[in-house]
């Protein structure tokens, strides 16, 4: 069990020009203020990043399609090696449907870990389990195992960052997650659907990079 309080909570993954890596540090505290009175426990945090592709003067000079599976709460993590001469970084949360479509496969895709539902559902793209306690001590779980590849429900979402000369960092800001009104109307989303489709949109905004 992980308690973190912040007035924001970051995930830094470093940017650097050899690597993309997390920083080295998570910053960690004995527990999290969500909103006002609210204190949050995290349990996972984890998410698919695959599609990673860098740019120079808007043209293609590094890509790598591989799925990652990333399990934030872990601290550290090395994503991938890129070009010293990047601009632009963007990258996929989820897994194309070419590759859903092939069903269970190996790897970091390897149904053991937990993120494959069927091969008509596909794959989990993002778990996010945590418990949140108000100012009167109610609790409630929030379980969210977002995925759905297939229309109208396709959750997998892309985002386009630039990047300047030097280090820079990839933040996953869970703050905002948190504070969402999708917490208390959808507490708990464990199949493709709107709400599904609607907390990707969330997660996705909040990547950003900082420098």
């Amino acid at each position: 069990m992980i308690f973190l309080r912040f007035t924001r909570y970051f995930l830094f993954f470093a940017l650097a020009p050899i690597t993309l890596k997390a920083s080295d540090t998570l910053f960690i505290a004995a527990d999290y203020q969500a909103g006002s009175n609210n204190v949050l426990q995290v349990f996972k945090a984890s998410v698919y990043i695959s599609n990673l592709t860098f740019y120079r003067e808007g043209k293609i000079i590094g890509e790598k399609s591989t799925p990652r599976l990333l399990h934030l709460v872990d601290g550290k993590q090395m994503l991938h090696v890129i070009p010293s001469r990047a601009d632009a970084f963007s990258f996929t949360l989820g897994i194309d449907s070419s590759i859903q479509v092939k069903g269970a496969l190996s790897g970091a895709l390897d149904p053991v870990h937990g993120f494959y539902w069927t091969w008509q559902s596909g794959y989990i793209h993002s778990k996010i389990e945590a418990k949140l306690q108000d100012a009167e001590g109610m609790e409630k779980e929030i379980i969210w195992h977002i995925g759905g590849y297939q229309t109208p429900y396709n959750s997998i979402r892309s985002s386009l960052l630039n990047i300047q000369p030097g280090n820079a960092n990839l933040i996953l800001n869970l703050d905002a997650l948190f504070n969402s009104e999708f917490v208390s109307k959808n507490p708990t989303v464990m199949s493709p659907g709107k709400a599904a489709c609607s907390i990707s949109d969330l997660i996705i905004k909040q990547f950003s990079i900082q420098q």
